[in-house]
């Protein structure tokens, strides 16, 4: 579970499990938690300028990594299923998270999403050398440019607070598990209907089998694992509650 991205860099053994390979973003993600406690020290020893200021110092580093793959040859998803050679997109996440962006003006971020968007078009394919270094530059500000329109501009919040969206966005776990196997089976269902196969019919079955298997997998196995986290804090002595955050 935690080096699954890792297998993953070999095509022969990305798929060797059926509906298992897009779940190498499950490891890729949880290797980026593990440091996450320590960015949250340096956060508070050294304040948000001072945390961004080093994270930004990294991207050089993490750009020469990038060109060393494409130079040596090395396949393409060496290098987009590994966090730590394609980290802008993370790194600008965190930046939007600790309030450092709060006062850029939303003209600004606009453009700044607009023209990221426009440079993606442009740019190599990412599966090119080229495009395996360079298009992970506007695809990090694109994704934090983003997220801080969604986070700050009043109308993109009210319609990602729209009761549906919110909804998927609770199961959106089981969303991405299932997304691979729930569209074949969609079109399983639909050939025992006999309904004919388009992109319309296609799309609607696989997305309401996925919601359907989502929604159960969030009410048997996640639900009640969540319930579990308030009952454990309740438990915690008083100075552990008041480190968690809570009253």
């Amino acid at each position: 579970m935690f080096v699954g991205n890792y297998v993953a860099w070999f095509p022969d053994n990305w798929s060797s499990i059926a509906y298992t390979y897009q779940l190498w973003s499950l490891p890729y993600e949880f290797q980026i938690y593990l440091f996450l406690p320590l960015l949250f020290l340096l956060y508070v020893s050294i304040g948000k300028r001072a945390l961004a200021a080093s994270l930004l110092c990294i991207l050089p580093l993490c750009l020469l990594g990038r060109v060393a793959f494409a130079l040596s040859g090395a396949s393409i998803p060496a290098v987009y299923l590994t966090p730590f050679l394609r980290p802008e997109s993370t790194i600008a996440g965190i930046l939007v998270a600790i309030g450092l962006t709060r006062r850029l003006p939303m003209p600004l971020v606009a453009a700044a999403f607009l023209l990221s968007g426009i440079g993606l078009v442009f740019l190599p394919y990412i599966h090119t050398p080229v495009g395996s270094v360079l298009v992970f530059i506007p695809a990090g500000l694109l994704a934090g440019s983003l997220l801080h329109i969604a986070l700050y501009a009043q109308n993109v919040a009210r319609l990602l607070r729209w009761p549906p969206l919110s909804y998927l966005g609770t199961i959106s776990f089981g969303l991405y598990v299932f997304h691979a196997w729930s569209f074949d089976q969609g079109k399983a269902l639909l050939q025992l209907a006999h309904i004919p196969e388009n992109y319309p019919t296609t799309c609607a079955a696989g997305l309401a089998h996925c919601v359907l298997a989502a929604t159960l997998s969030y009410r048997i196995l996640e639900q009640p694992l969540l319930r579990l986290k308030p009952r454990y804090i309740s438990q915690m002595p008083k100075a552990d509650q008041a480190g968690s955050g809570k009253p």
